[in-house]
């Protein structure tokens, strides 16, 4: 699965970027080449969520977002309410 062979062809075929960052990008298309050059420059990286927040945090907008999705009759300003209210609370 990891050969390169296999990551750039599996690539190609999804339209994302190989797992290995140290591969020969220049079979890709031009979107694919500039995610692998982000990805090896570290000042483009930006740390994921989970990373900048406590997990009850998390854990809340998870599950926001999820209700939102669930609920059909829920408006978008009232899952945007909810969010702010999540945002306010202390964690």
């Amino acid at each position: 699965m990891l050969e390169p062979e296999t990551q750039i062809a599996f690539a190609q075929k999804k339209g994302s970027i190989p797992v290995r960052l140290d591969l020969d990008a220049s079979a890709l298309d031009a979107c694919a080449q500039k995610a692998m050059k982000w990805l090896a420059d570290k000042t483009q990286q930006v740390p994921s969520q989970e990373m900048l927040s406590p997990p009850a945090l998390t854990g809340a907008i998870e599950d926001a977002i999820s209700q939102y999705w669930n609920t059909p009759s829920m408006t978008a300003d009232a899952f945007a309410a909810k969010v702010v209210g999540i945002l306010n609370q202390s964690y």
